[in-house]
């Protein structure tokens, strides 16, 4: 949760400002185009790159991973062995494209916005869409999980 709150409270609303008030690729759930990448690119401040490829990817190195584990954990509290690991699976792949998103992202951050091509923000633009819809899969699974273990908890007894 610190690595998110950082995230959210500093490096992502930094470079955001750095770049006009546009967000980040990462604050973009449902995806950008190769106009948008390149709209955002443009904006984007020296400062505002730096801070991208430093601090954010660093933080968004462990914060995958991290949030990976923590939905599986619940995941694996709320629900039976096999519908854990099928929601679990979302999860993992949302890790997974998260990371391949960084990478993605990263490789448009170092180049000028000229030798971006389409290809290179499809390829971005994918990983975070695979993310989002991982994510928010797994997050439901709990949230919906959560609740009925509640319910199930508190419900009233039957008479």
């Amino acid at each position: 949760m610190a690595i998110y709150v950082t995230m959210i409270t500093w490096t992502l609303p930094t470079i955001q400002a750095a770049a006009g008030g546009l967000p980040a690729f990462d604050m973009r759930p449902g995806g950008y185009d190769f106009a948008a990448a390149q709209t955002f690119l443009t904006a984007l401040s020296q400062d505002g790159r730096d801070l991208y490829l430093g601090a954010q990817h660093r933080l968004d190195l462990i914060y995958p991973g991290l949030l990976a584990l923590t939905l599986i954990l619940g995941l694996r509290l709320v629900w039976a062995p096999r519908l854990a690991t099928q929601f679990s699976i979302a999860a993992c792949v949302a890790a997974v494209a998260d990371y391949t998103e960084n990478m993605l992202v990263g490789r448009m951050l170092r180049q000028t916005v000229d030798a971006v091509t389409p290809d290179m923000v499809a390829s971005a633009n994918w990983a975070t869409l695979v993310k989002s819809a991982g994510d928010t899969i797994a997050m439901t699974a709990l949230l919906i999980g959560g609740l009925l273990a509640l319910y199930r908890r508190f419900r009233p007894a039957k008479s």
